[in-house]
């Protein structure tokens, strides 16, 4: 029997079907048919605007952008990633983690991550796989901008399911389960599903959100039996785990070479980290021993050279230098030294330091010994400054390009500099609304860096001459505490040059704009003949070009150009190739390549102009 259409309201259809169905939202004018028992029956309803389930999950609703995001994740360094797993061992206090390269039956290499504690709700789990959003722990944390276990998990080939299990009672754990691979097919352009459908497709079908909490007798198959193998094996419990199965092996994990040197750059984590590799024949958990190339262990730092100071910062962006011996604070442009007032806050602890030579050079040859096939490192790549955050460091390596020339710091007798021997470590103490207005994490934390390099630059020039005495006996200004205004703004740009050459920058005085797009029209030829190699246009222009795509005034010009630059970095997709700068790999020139002109001039020009209106 046919009962005939009914108009069904969204109370009674959440009531009696959602929670019984696939069924997570709707739209108006939707038919579906129901089975309720035995009976069969057509129902047609409207929904005019209801949110029917408040806790439903959506994860990037971007199609373009997923594919950017995934594809960009799978380049990224796997030691990198690794750190975005284990960095998390502070949310619920774990005392040990372990990486676990495991075969097993019918070719499958599995990759399983896992550690002492994990989330708790399933709103925490499932926020690791939510492009750019935290969970509620990790938001408490210093610099923390999200997104990080995403890298990680998609930047893994795994043709089935990546899954997060954390147990949170002893009796009950949470699931969560992603399919990286096809998620990835599903965003490229030779797929030519609609926005909506992709949507649809991966929050509904490829991503199995968590949402009931389940039995750990009855469900936990081979969750419970890997839990019980790590014990067996090493005596630690794990409670949470990620395990991938591995499409394609990153070299990282198949080489004896590159499985030894993805482990010793590990950071100088407060737990052990223990490592097994089934496909090298390894048949024990080994604790990583981490190399300190920084000096974070005492022993390790020349006697009387360690040093402390505060780095302040006021409401107009302006940086002092307060040297926590003297409690004398200085104007980091200057080092005249000024009085505190109440518009000063306390940015960041810094502890500067020398490293035993000795002891370094020791450290040196062991890492050498183990990358010596794939990448020979000096004394200079460890100078430069170490941001930690949450009882860790962002990074195995430092942020260079931004200390003196290690040659020129050598200092005095009396207050020797180090050389390449001399470490900063910068510790920010203030909450994430203000660090924002300091440092940038656009993708992984290891890449975390400076919005203003420019400002901090000079800052830690003035903090190295103070820790060597140099040019700091300036008597106090009798204006020391007048803001001198600026009598002119700056300005920044974005040019097309030739080519497929593009060029963005600033200038200190807007003034000078005019003469800086003439400069860039005179010497046009000759840069893209630096970059021919580069270029998939080999000819070599007739005659100099400079367009102007995007040119304004601006107050803070430094600034502005990071903005500029993160916005490039993060809206490259396939069609821009940025050039590395000639001193370190891990940092940008202010060139691009887009063989695409429309793109650039609508698409990456509208977001500059919206992010800088």
């Amino acid at each position: 029997m046919n009962p005939g259409p009914l108009l069904i309201s969204p109370v009674f259809l959440y009531k009696h079907f959602v929670s019984k169905t696939e069924l997570r939202s709707f739209t108006i004018g939707c038919i579906a048919i129901y089975n309720i028992k035995y009976y069969k029956f057509e129902v047609i309803f409207v929904i005019l605007k209801s949110k029917i389930m408040s806790d439903i999950n959506y994860s990037k609703p971007i199609k373009e952008s997923y594919n950017a995001d995934i594809r960009d994740s799978r380049q990224e360094d796997k030691t990198h990633l690794m750190y975005e797993f284990i960095d998390d061992y502070t949310y619920e206090d774990s005392k040990h983690a372990l990486i676990h390269i495991k075969k097993a039956k019918g070719n499958k290499n599995y990759l399983y991550a896992s550690m002492e504690n994990g989330p708790k709700d399933k709103e925490t789990l499932n926020k690791l796989v939510s492009w750019k959003i935290s969970g509620d722990k990790s938001l408490s944390e210093t610099g923390h901008q999200g997104g990080g276990n995403c890298r990680l998990i998609y930047g893994h080939d795994s043709t089935e399911k990546v899954i997060l299990n954390s147990m949170i009672s002893e009796s009950e754990f949470i699931r969560l389960e992603t399919s990286p691979d096809r998620i990835y097919e599903y965003s490229s352009k030779e797929n030519n599903i609609s926005e909506g459908d992709f949507q649809k497709i991966v929050d509904r079908d490829c991503i199995k959100w968590s949402s009931d909490t389940l039995d750990y007798e009855e469900e936990g198959s081979w969750f419970e039996k890997y839990r019980d193998e790590i014990f067996q094996k090493t005596g630690l419990n794990i409670n949470y785990l990620i395990r991938f199965t591995l499409t394609t092996l990153p070299i990282d994990y198949k080489g004896k070479e590159h499985w030894e040197y993805f482990k010793i750059r590990m950071k100088n984590y407060k737990i052990p980290v223990y490592f097994m590799n089934e496909l090298l024949e390894e048949d024990t958990f080994s604790e990583n021993k981490p190399l300190d190339l920084i000096g974070l262990d005492l022993n390790h730092r020349v006697k009387d050279s360690e040093k402390e100071f505060k780095l302040l910062i006021d409401s107009s962006d302006n940086y002092y230098i307060q040297d926590q011996t003297s409690n004398q604070i200085r104007n980091a442009n200057n080092t005249e030294i000024v009085d505190y007032n109440e518009d000063m806050i306390a940015f960041a602890k810094i502890e500067c330091f020398r490293i035993d030579k000795k002891y370094i050079t020791e450290e040196l040859k062991k890492l050498n010994k183990i990358s010596k096939d794939i990448r020979k490192y000096n004394q200079e790549e460890f100078y430069g400054i170490y941001i930690w955050m949450n009882e860790k460091v962002v990074d195995f390596l430092p942020i260079t390009d931004i200390l003196q020339v290690s040659k020129q710091f050598a200092g005095t007798d009396e207050n020797p500099g180090g050389n390449s021997q001399f470490r900063l470590i910068l510790k920010p103490i203030v909450n994430n609304d203000i660090l924002n207005r300091f440092i940038i994490t656009n993708t992984v934390k290891a890449k975390t860096t400076f919005r203003d390099k420019s400002k901090v630059k000079t800052s830690m020039k003035t903090l190295q001459n103070i820790y060597i005495g140099k040019g700091i006996n300036k008597k106090p200004s009798k204006k020391t505490n007048v803001k001198k205004e600026r009598t002119e703004k700056g300005g920044v740009y974005l040019v097309y040059l030739n080519n497929g050459l593009y060029k963005y920058g600033m200038v200190t005085e807007y003034s000078h704009m005019d003469r800086r797009m003439k400069d860039h029209k005179n010497n046009c030829i000759e840069k893209v003949k630096e970059f021919m190699e580069h270029l998939d246009d080999q000819t070599v222009p007739t005659m100099n070009k400079c367009i102007e795509i995007y040119k304004k005034e601006h107050e803070h010009p430094s600034g502005a150009e990071e903005k500029i630059k993160e916005i490039i970095e993060n809206n490259k997709r396939e069609k821009i190739k940025i050039l590395e700068s000639n001193r370190s790999k891990n940092e940008s020139r202010e060139y691009f390549i887009c063989e695409d002109f429309n793109y650039i001039y609508n698409t990456i020009h509208d977001l500059i102009k919206d992010e800088l209106k």
